[in-house]
């Protein structure tokens, strides 16, 4: 079996790149009590974070998989597996421990990794939605609990877990401010079928982000916030580099993704805007891992009551305790 990984290449300098690669005879683990084979119909590519994965698994040297948001076909079964049959059509996610490839023939998963698919939905349309949607219904529901009539401020509202997160806070009756970092990204929302309360462009010249915010909100402020990276306020260019390791460090922190081709970073928030948006009670739904805050800044979170969310929807995993909540956010995804 042929499948895609990305494979570390050592390069001068001390630095790290990896490279895509077609692996040829690619051999499946073998199938565990709880765990079921499935012919891969559709599979949704999706940034792979490699340094999350580096520490999650523990593993130095070994090839990363590629693609995890799966749909097809089970093809066989584990003897405990009780959640699927044979022959079902299904759709998941591949933990970031795994050694499949999602853009593969086959993969070998666990039962509660995956469910049943309707039948009205298409395997791509299935395998597109479902990472977003996981990462969209932990958000709105099980971190800041939104409720109809509250209002959110979105940022990279034009990207597919943006579009996902819209729709979902469209039919819970949640408000939106999306924010977007181009015109490219204006036009793209303007064009969709739900539209938000306000688009705001962070490369406009015109009002500023809290101006805006305040202004739609009545001067209270958004009831949540869900940002989609982080201005930390330091560069490489702040620090006298002198040890190359640490600069090797620092860059690694700065560019998650160094596989891919270089593209114009995003325009993020601060975190003085951001926190400046945020209403009394408010939720900080943040994506940025190194995130750190000043003791300025926790104190204007503190006279806010505000909260602080990191939003890692693989950390359903990490805990057994959480499988039947994983799965039921799995249903309502679908």
């Amino acid at each position: 079996m042929k499948a895609l990984y990305l494979i570390k290449i050592p390069t001068s300098g001390g630095k790290v790149r990896y490279e895509v690669v077609l692996r040829e005879k690619i051999a499946l683990p073998e199938l565990g009590a709880n765990d079921v084979m499935v012919k891969i119909c559709a599979c949704a590519l999706t940034r792979v974070d490699t340094k999350t994965i580096l520490q999650i698994t523990q593993r130095k040297d070994e090839p990363i998989p590629i693609g995890f948001s799966i749909s097809g076909n089970v093809t066989k079964v584990g003897s405990d597996v009780k959640l699927v049959s044979l022959g079902d059509e299904v759709a998941g996610i591949l933990p970031l421990d795994t050694m499949c490839s999602g853009c593969a023939d086959h993969c070998v998963i666990p039962e509660y990794c995956i469910v049943k698919k309707p039948k009205s939905v298409g395997h791509i349309d299935c395998a597109a939605v479902m990472e977003p949607g996981i990462a969209g219904l932990t958000a709105i529901l099980h971190q800041a609990k939104l409720q109809a009539g509250q209002t959110v401020l979105l940022f990279s509202a034009c990207s597919g877990t943006g579009n996902v997160m819209m729709q979902l806070c469209a039919a819970y009756g949640v408000r939106v401010i999306a924010v977007v970092d181009n015109s490219d990204g204006v036009k793209l929302v303007s064009s969709l079928e739900l539209q938000p309360l306000q688009i705001i462009d962070m490369a406009s010249q015109g009002k500023s982000l809290v101006e805006l915010c305040l202004q739609e909100t009545g001067g209270i402020g958004v009831d949540c916030i869900i940002d989609g990276g982080v201005d930390l306020g330091y560069s490489l260019d702040n620090f006298v580099i002198e040890p190359r390791s640490f600069r090797v460090e620092l860059e690694e922190v700065q560019n998650r993704h160094d596989y891919e081709s270089e593209t114009p970073p995003p325009l993020l928030p601060t975190k003085q805007q951001i926190l400046n948006c945020l209403a009394v009670h408010g939720h900080w739904i943040t994506t940025q891992p190194e995130l750190q805050l000043d003791p300025p800044e926790t104190q204007t979170m503190y006279l806010k009551s505000a909260s602080l969310h990191f939003l890692f929807s693989a950390a359903w995993l990490l805990s057994g305790r959480f499988q039947g909540k994983y799965l039921g956010i799995f249903i309502h995804n679908i």
